[in-house]
Order: C-alpha cells, then sequence, then structure tokens
C-alpha cells in the first residue's frame, strides 16, 4: 500500500488506507510490530523524550524526531513485548532524551486482540 505519494486518485482518505492495510498485516498471521509515530521532525537522536502508548489520544499531535522514531523501531524490532502489537511513538520535545532508547517503553505494551 503506497500512503505517502499524492498522485492517486482515490475516495477514501490517507488514513483509512493505512488502517485497511494495518488490517491486512494483522490478519496475516505474520508476526508484526506496527509504529505509528507523530508527526515527523527533523532532528538528532536523543534531543527529546521518546514517549509510546497504545491509544490514539495519547499522541495529540505530538511530534516526533525520525531519528528517535529509527532507534524506536530497532529497539521494538528485537523486544518480544513488541511482537503483534500497535504503538503509537512520539516526542516530548520540552525534556531532554537519550542516545539510547530504553526497552522500558515497551513494559506495558499489550498484544493486539
Amino acid at each position: 500500500i503506497i500512503t505517502g505519494f499524492s498522485g492517486f486518485c482515490h475516495r477514501k482518505g490517507m488514513m483509512d488506507l493505512k488502517f485497511q492495510g494495518e488490517n491486512l498485516l494483522r490478519q496475516s498471521g505474520q508476526p508484526y510490530t506496527i509504529v505509528r509515530p507523530g508527526h515527523l521532525i527533523n532532528g538528532k537522536l536523543g534531543q527529546a523524550q521518546i514517549l509510546a502508548g497504545q491509544t490514539d489520544f495519547f499522541l495529540g499531535g505530538a511530534k516526533s524526531t525520525r531519528a528517535d522514531v529509527a532507534a524506536f523501531c530497532i529497539m521494538a524490532a528485537v523486544n518480544p513485548n513488541a511482537k503483534n502489537a500497535t504503538i503509537e511513538v512520539a516526542s516530548n520535545l520540552k525534556k531532554k532524551g537519550s542516545d539510547l532508547v530504553s526497552p522500558t517503553l515497551l513494559e506495558n505494551i499489550v498484544p493486539d486482540k
């Protein structure tokens, strides 16, 4: 599913298509982790505190640096708590982060049902 190219015309919105793709992945029977970042911005790794949760309300329009999201994805890929889960990721730009993404971000993550 192409989600970032505006050259295609379709009746459904881009978010509808992303959700359909996520559902196809969930139904595939393959292990997965879906990461939904906040608004992506440029920035260095660790400039802000990384936050993770499992509700759309959690993000509240928060921004995420691309470097922090990439580091989070790498950590989640090898963490069993992230298996078969959908996780929203954002950055708290008011708090300094770390160059290391803590696995404790995934302690309260539960698998999708």
